[in-house]
């Protein structure tokens, strides 16, 4: 597995998505809106906001961040197959439940399930 600086190829690039997902959810205007619109989609259009435009980007990064999922993951296995990502979900499921998101919706953040997946993927020491 490839390294740089002591940390591997594919936590430098998740570490970097997540610092630029987590400031273009705060600090730009499409944040801001995708907010509203995740909290509300009539209140955020009588607002005035295009909530069609804001959906169909965020379905690209989702379906951007999928796929470079899918890329890393076959690269990190050497192979890839049909059923190589299967019961991932769970993971995913259990990282964002673990960083204190709500399951039913509501409010959203990008460092909290940040936090969900490390302790997930944090290696665990056990004394015998």
């Amino acid at each position: 597995m490839s390294s740089f600086v002591g940390l591997p190829t594919l936590a430098i690039v998740f570490l970097a998505f997540t610092v630029l997902m987590h400031w273009m959810m705060t600090a730009t205007t499409h944040g801001r809106n995708a907010y509203a619109v995740g909290g509300n989609r009539e209140a955020a259009g009588n607002a005035g906001i295009r909530v069609g435009w804001h959906m169909v980007v965020n379905f690209m990064l989702v379906g951007f961040f999928a796929a470079l999922a899918g890329i890393t993951l076959s690269t990190q296995m050497g192979a890839s197959t049909p059923n190589l990502g299967v019961n991932y979900e769970l993971w995913t499921i259990t990282a964002v439940v673990l960083g204190a998101t709500k399951p039913a919706g509501g409010a959203a953040a990008i460092l909290a399930p940040l936090a969900g997946a490390l302790t997930l993927g944090a290696p665990s020491r056990r004394t015998n």
